[in-house]
């Protein structure tokens, strides 16, 4: 293993090949890492899509109780980020 090492940093431009692998590799990585950034955007778009859908279709789903609840909820949610 030492030997192989050996034979390959001592060859010409292996500093350089090295260097340039580097780089190549760090520029993979951030675009890895936008790729996740960008699909965590989109998930958390697709979850407010299906929490819009599902909040216009529940009174014609749920109970008038539920519908109540739910709307009691919302209130209280929202008065308390109004009060911050």
């Amino acid at each position: 293993m030492l030997f192989e090492f050996e034979e390959f940093a001592c060859k010409p431009g292996a500093y350089d090949a090295s260097k340039s692998a580097t780089h190549h590799f760090d520029c993979l990585e951030q675009k890895l890492l936008e790729v996740h950034r960008k699909e965590a955007k989109l998930q958390r778009l697709l979850r407010t899509c299906e929490n819009v859908v599902l909040e216009m279709n529940l009174p014609s789903l749920a109970s008038n109780l539920v519908v109540q609840y739910y709307d009691r909820l919302l209130s209280i949610e929202l008065r308390s980020l109004s009060d911050r």
